[in-house]
């Protein structure tokens, strides 16, 4: 009984080891730009909230998701517009992945997403704002 235990936290530290080795290299493969938008994603993904980009986005995309927040809640309880189903769907997509990623200056980037149907499925405006990259409104 206890060498099956044994084996099975093993098994469960090997598996660990692995995952995280996985994110260790696919990180660095990703330049710092395709990582905040990958952060971003994930966070945004996990909680179906789009106040959770908070930490990845520029003030003044920050200052408009937090204006557009009372309306946007609105529009979730009286379900003319469910912006959690949106983001459940598009987190399901498969096949998207990093495009190209286009400077235009040192601190703009356009980092574009693609997919087995598109070559652009998404693309993003990344900014470098205080030392740290966040995602910029379109307006930027």
């Amino acid at each position: 009984m206890n060498v099956v235990c044994s084996m099975n936290k093993i098994r469960s530290c090997l598996v660990l080891a692995a995952c995280l080795l996985l994110v260790a290299c696919v990180s660095l493969v990703l330049s710092p730009r395709q990582q905040v938008v990958m952060s971003a994603l994930e966070t945004m993904c996990q909680t179906k909230n789009v106040q959770s980009l908070a930490p990845f986005v520029t003030e003044d995309l920050q200052l408009l998701i937090d204006v557009s927040g009372p309306f946007v809640n609105v529009l979730e309880q009286t379900g003319i517009f469910r912006i959690s189903d949106e983001i459940a769907a598009a987190c399901q997509e498969t096949g998207v992945k990093f495009g190209d990623e286009i400077k235009v200056t040192d601190d703009r980037y356009l980092v574009r997403l693609s997919s087995k149907e598109k070559k652009v499925a998404y693309q993003f405006i990344v900014v470098k704002q205080r030392a740290e990259w966040k995602i910029a409104s379109v307006k930027k």
